[in-house]
């Protein structure tokens, strides 16, 4: 219920607090509105009490025939467009016309025209006030009894109907819907171009050598924080790209000494010394090769291209199982179904989890399907796992388990990060989880 009052996300908030100022003002208005017109109300009552006392006044003393003459007159002069008056005699008082709770406005007129009625005239006679609707049409009546017992009855009209208020609180709403349509536009434009900010940072975070330039749109608070961030990208790309340089000399400079070290290894006596030396040359040797290969791991030329990646998958598979190797393809549900990706880094990728499964378990199996939140490739096998608690952590570099899954076969601890950075450039993530069953799996997901 918290959340529903009070959003998690900036968007969220300014719309509530847009809404919250819209239904103020138009409150307000509201507010506004209808006291101006209960003092408009107010003054018509005055105006009509004073004017009944006046008529009253000239029509007690007129015979029938006069006052017909006179009402007929009344009538003809007071059809204005705003509103117009009715005038009528009646012999009897015509009470049901008259609205319930109307007892405030009805005292009060009744002691307007008591105070309006000329100096010397009888005390104030039978009088009724109330506020009348026949059919579509409103209005106000004044009714007081003449010396004779008739009534004379006199209804001011107002020009706007029933269904006219109705077309005007129409009205009154759409203008509402349409400026909170309008703000909730263009709250809903900032925001875009902030989330798109925030997605460009966060895949900057994650992988600077592939993220590409932030857009420098929107407010100009977002445009200078998306120009900071451009700059920041630029001093990072600088760094790793010294980086790359200075590993790649490295290599170089290492490659003479290695290679003489192999040689006055292949010379050292006894045997087992010289298999030492040799074992620990190659280890060295291998050590720089993957630290070049693992720098260069998010560094690619590749274009992306859309392709069918059940046919993708399947040319893996077929690819170990022409040489003999235990690669199975479990599942392959989807056909015809294309993704926007490198195909040369998600072969690497692919081709490092199969390598790493044969490793460590002899076998391992493919499969390729579609979830909630996109499409998966899980490379799955029947070998010792991993601890829960490390599952995060191999993906790193140079990390290695502890009493692992094969010991004795070695490895720098390169292979899944090398993975990681593959999926990445892909276009996707790569996760890790224990099966129930026994044995890892290795789970790309490129996302809906």
């Amino acid at each position: 219920m918290k959340r529903l009052l009070w959003p998690d996300s900036l968007r969220g908030r300014l719309i509530i607090l847009a809404l919250c100022c819209l239904v103020l003002f138009q409150a307000v208005n509201t507010a506004t509105l209808f006291f101006v017109q209960h003092q408009q109300r107010m003054n018509r009552i005055t105006l009509l009490a004073s004017q009944t006392a006046e008529w009253y006044s000239i029509l007690n003393g007129q015979s029938p025939e006069q006052r017909e003459k006179t009402l007929e007159t009344l009538g003809y002069l007071y059809r204005h467009k705003d509103w117009r008056l009715e005038f009528d005699i009646a012999p009897s008082f015509p009470g049901p016309a008259f609205q319930p709770g109307t007892e405030g406005p009805i005292a009060h007129a009744r002691k307007l025209f008591a105070d309006a009625l000329p100096p010397g005239m009888a005390p104030s006679p039978p009088f009724h006030a109330g506020f009348v609707r026949h059919g579509e049409k409103q209005g106000m009546q004044f009714a007081v009894q003449l010396d004779d017992g008739n009534w004379l009855c006199i209804t001011r009209h107002r020009a706007a109907t029933l269904r006219q208020e109705k077309l005007q609180h129409g009205v009154f709403l759409a203008e509402f819907l349409v400026f909170f349509l309008i703000m909730f536009c263009l709250l809903y434009r900032e925001t875009r171009q902030l989330e798109k900010l925030r997605a460009g940072a966060e895949q900057f975070g994650e992988s600077p050598e592939s993220a590409e330039k932030l857009s420098e749109e929107g407010c100009r608070e977002i445009r200078k924080t998306a120009q900071s961030l451009n700059r920041m990208r630029g001093r990072v790309l600088n760094s790793i790209e010294e980086r790359d340089r200075m590993l790649s000399a490295l290599r170089h400079d290492l490659r003479t000494p290695l290679t003489r070290l192999h040689l006055w290894a292949e010379e050292a006596e006894p045997e087992a010394v010289r298999d030492k030396l040799l074992e620990n040359a190659r280890q060295i040797q291998d050590m720089v090769s993957q630290s070049i290969e693992l720098a260069g791991s998010l560094n690619t030329t590749e274009k992306q291209v859309h392709m069918d990646i059940a046919a993708f998958v399947e040319s893996v598979a077929d690819d170990y199982a022409e040489e003999g190797r235990n690669v199975a393809l479990a599942n392959t549900e989807l056909f015809n179904s294309t993704v926007r990706t490198r195909p040369t880094c998600l072969r690497r990728c692919l081709s490092n989890l199969i390598e790493n499964s044969l490793k460590y378990a002899g076998a391992a199996e493919v499969s390729l399907f579609r979830d909630q939140n996109g499409l998966c490739i899980e490379v799955g096998d029947r070998g010792p796992g991993i601890p829960e608690d490390k599952l995060e952590k191999v993906l790193e570099p140079w990390f290695r388990v502890e009493n692992s899954r094969n010991r004795e076969t070695g490895g720098s601890g390169l292979g899944l990060a090398i993975a990681k950075n593959m999926a990445t450039l892909s276009g996707a993530q790569l996760s890790l989880r224990n099966r129930e069953e026994g044995g890892l799996c290795a789970r790309i997901r490129f996302p809906a």
